[in-house]
């Protein structure tokens, strides 16, 4: 052997269970207090008066009495525009175009629809809206 007295098994174990540990009757966590509508569950904390199902009773009647949400009307900004007039249908509201002898303002007009996302009749649309807007010869119209 190596040199130790080695006790047998039995013996630590029953050391081990000589050991009792002493805790103080003052560190003892305080009681909850009881709901006061069940009186048989503790309360939710110390501030609140009643146990969670309770409180979840008592949220669900109030939420019976209240009707929908009323849906509030949008403000007008100061810098809302009217919304547009729209303009009964006849029958010359649609033009043809013949870029036959002008290839280079299509392939223009088209690189420019595929940059800001439009089709190409919308981007001449716009085109035309926007020149209006900024010319002088029409004011306060379009």
């Amino acid at each position: 052997m190596s040199g130790k007295t080695e006790r047998p098994i039995e013996e630590k174990k029953v050391e081990a269970a000589e050991i009792v540990r002493v805790v103080p009757t003052e560190t003892s966590i305080p009681a909850r207090r009881m709901c006061i509508t069940c009186g048989e569950k503790p309360t939710i904390s110390d501030s609140c008066p009643y146990c969670p199902s309770c409180m979840n009773k008592k949220s669900r009647e109030g939420k019976k009495g209240k009707t929908a949400p009323v849906q509030v009307g949008r403000k007008k900004v100061k810098e809302d525009k009217p919304h547009a007039e729209k303009v009964p249908l006849s029958e010359n509201s649609a033009v043809n175009i013949d870029f036959g002898r002008f290839p280079s303002v299509l392939k223009k007009l088209q690189c420019l629809a595929d940059q800001e996302i439009r089709p190409l009749d919308l981007q001449m649309i716009y085109i035309l809206k926007c020149h209006f807007e900024n010319s002088k010869a029409f004011p306060g119209e379009v």
